[in-house]
């Protein structure tokens, strides 16, 4: 499938890390058989982090109890519930899926608002038969919340027609987000919430990271 393009906004050579969203934190999936991803920011230096995805698929018939009524089952959707899944749950490696992707994180302030990039590394770029070894894809985020262990991001939508009659370069994309930064329509309907893992399953999302690179437990 097409990805939609996005510009990054900022300059990551500049900006500055906010602590604040540094460390794990974890989203509940809405599609069967996705169930969650995690995000781990981590600082690469005092300007960006390097930002892992870890997504989870499970197959559904794992997720049903196997003993008797009192025995409920595992609702993913639920914080709680993943994390007594993940440490319960005993199923086979074809039934757990876990992908992972590595970006490059930063942000930048346009007017007052905390925005997020995501620039996806480690994929080789072709151009005219030719590979060029710089990034081609970027997330651009909205930081619409930031409180309380939560974190709420709203994606810029790429078909918003000011930004699709813009030069497609970083300047032209930030004069058009400027002027249009309270306008609804500027971003996607849907929101994607963060909230952040707590300490005592800090341990567990890491080797659930750390199995997604290796396909090794710990």
């Amino acid at each position: 499938a097409c990805m939609p393009e996005y510009v990054p906004l900022g300059n990551p050579d500049r900006a500055k890390i906010n602590p604040a969203m540094t460390g794990v934190w974890h989203a509940t999936g809405d599609l069967e058989p996705f169930v969650g991803q995690f995000l781990y920011f981590q600082p690469w230096d005092k300007h960006t982090w390097l930002v892992t995805s870890v997504t989870l698929e499970i197959d559904a018939d794992a997720l049903e109890a196997d003993g008797d009524e009192e025995s409920p089952g595992y609702d993913l959707s639920n914080y709680e519930d993943l994390f007594r899944f993940l440490q319960e749950a005993e199923i086979d490696e074809d039934e757990f899926e876990v992908a992972v992707i590595v970006y490059k994180g930063w942000v930048t302030k346009l007017r007052g608002h905390q925005f997020l990039m995501l620039e996806w590394r480690g994929l080789l770029n072709e151009v005219e038969g030719e590979v060029v070894h710089e990034p081609f894809i970027w997330w651009d985020f909205r930081v619409a919340g930031l409180a309380g262990g939560r974190m709420e991001l709203q994606l810029i939508d790429t078909t918003f027609e000011p930004l699709e009659e813009a030069p497609q370069t970083r300047r032209g994309w930030e004069k058009v987000i400027r002027k249009h930064i309270d306008n609804p329509d500027l971003y996607k309907e849907e929101t994607t919430i963060l909230r952040r893992v707590d300490g005592e399953h800090e341990k567990l999302a890491g080797e659930l990271i750390f199995y997604g690179f290796t396909r090794d437990s710990m």
